[in-house]
């Protein structure tokens, strides 16, 4: 008795995974993988307990340049600070800011505050350094797949 075979496609294929930005909360490591190879690592800071960086998979959406600062909670934790903040110095967002796919204003994105790399101290962002925050920028295009993992 002979069964009839169907070929199936993949509805996602390898290039669907060409850019793919895994995130290590725990480690507070961003690595960069392009065609499944580590090119890239840095050291970030993530969302806090009460503000976590979300888990799961989600793409870069939109990249940003000397981006504006706009106050995502000006009833809550943000009342005390501008609407917004313009590029330049003291913009939280630092130099670079690359928007998740995910739901609220989550973003890759620069700071001054160096010192808080490697801790929980973000309401939810991923925080780099300026310089390492542009090179992720430069290497990268919309649409790069994130993972998120605890």
């Amino acid at each position: 008795m002979t069964l009839p075979l169907e070929r199936l496609k993949p509805s996602v294929t390898a290039a669907a995974y060409h850019e793919v930005l895994v995130l290590h909360q725990s480690d507070h490591r961003l690595e960069l993988y392009r065609d499944g190879t580590r090119t890239h690592s840095w050291v970030v800071a993530t969302g806090t307990g009460e503000y976590p960086t979300p888990l799961g998979r989600y793409e870069v959406t939109l990249k940003r340049y000397l981006p504006t600062w706009v106050n995502p909670s000006p009833d809550g934790w943000g009342s005390a600070l501008p609407a917004s903040i313009g590029p330049g110095p003291g913009n939280p967002l630092g130099v670079r800011a690359l928007n998740w796919s995910a739901p609220g204003a989550i973003r890759f994105h620069g700071t001054e505050a160096v010192e808080s790399l490697g801790t929980d101290a973000s309401h939810g962002c991923v925080r780099m350094s300026n310089a390492d925050v542009t090179a992720l920028y430069d290497l990268v295009d919309v649409g790069a797949v994130i993972v998120s993992l605890p």
